[in-house]
């Protein structure tokens, strides 16, 4: 009887075994993430136009930061980051699906926005390019941004 349950027991291991090796071979890997923007000029700082506000970019995040009030302590800036999917990445804009818990920049709850630059024009005389942050499905809500090439 001992016998017959050992036997049992080492056959359904093993057939656990031969289950658990043959699913991992099933395992389905998430869809591949954007490596990078297509114009490296993304990676640039944007500099604010008609405010204070700057914007640093990544492929997964945008962080918002405020000139600091004395310059010589920089940690008198305030700065938010988003969490976002980049969901274009064209050489003359990016586009983002963003989730923004930044109530105390924009005093919203936390929301979910779509959000895109775009590059405009370069201008020669200043060594510029003028982009434009916005909300994707209002055009009327952009804000001017640089990239200073000085």
């Amino acid at each position: 009887m001992k016998k017959l349950v050992l036997i049992l027991s080492a056959i359904i291991v093993i057939w656990i075994i031969a289950l658990l090796s043959q699913n991992q071979n099933k395992i389905t890997m998430p869809k591949s993430v954007e490596k990078g923007f297509k114009n490296p000029l993304f990676y640039r700082p944007l500099e604010a136009y008609s405010d204070t506000w700057h914007n640093v970019l990544t492929p997964y995040s945008i962080t918002v930061f405020q000139d600091p009030v004395d310059k010589s302590k920089p940690h008198n800036a305030l700065a938010e980051s988003y969490s976002c999917s980049l969901v274009e990445n064209e050489y003359d804009h990016i586009k983002y699906d963003c989730y923004i818990c930044a109530e105390v920049i924009t005093y919203q709850p936390c929301h979910r926005e779509c959000i895109i630059y775009k590059i405009r024009r370069y201008d020669i005389e200043m060594n510029w390019y003028i982009v434009t942050r916005g909300v994707c499905d209002d055009e009327t809500l952009s804000e001017t941004r640089i990239i200073d090439l000085n």
